[in-house]
């Protein structure tokens, strides 16, 4: 995500982000559907399926959310994308348990908060 400018609202900020991770689970979703795995095993054809789901929903993830996940992953040098990229692997091979973004990235929003507030307590 580009850095804000004065000129560039939070609304801008979320729709770039917004875009962002639809690209990300738009790719680990080819991934999954180019895996040199059997072609057989329907497991990737249904994690590809799975993580198409859960980026065409991302529209129903709030501008502020995707603002802190922003926020996070810029000062943690990407590692919420590697975390964002482990959870999609997980969630991808569970039969579709995951149907939404809002689903998708709750846990991710839960492990954020708690290392905010961490991070907040040990700087006072």
């Amino acid at each position: 995500m580009p850095p804000l400018s004065p000129e560039t609202t939070p609304s801008d900020a979320a729709a770039a982000e917004r875009q962002n991770l639809q690209l990300m689970l738009r790719l680990l979703a080819c991934e999954r559907e180019i895996a040199p795995e059997p072609a057989d095993d329907e497991r990737y054809a249904l994690a590809a399926k799975c993580l198409r789901s859960i980026s065409r929903t991302l529209p129903s993830i709030s501008d502020a959310t995707l603002l802190k996940l922003a926020s996070v992953n810029a000062t943690s040098q990407g590692n919420l994308v590697s975390l964002i990229r482990l959870h999609a692997e997980t969630v991808g091979f569970q039969r579709g348990r995951v149907a939404s973004a809002v689903e998708f990235f709750a846990p991710i929003e839960a492990q954020v908060d708690e290392i905010l507030a961490t991070a907040r307590r040990a700087m006072n």
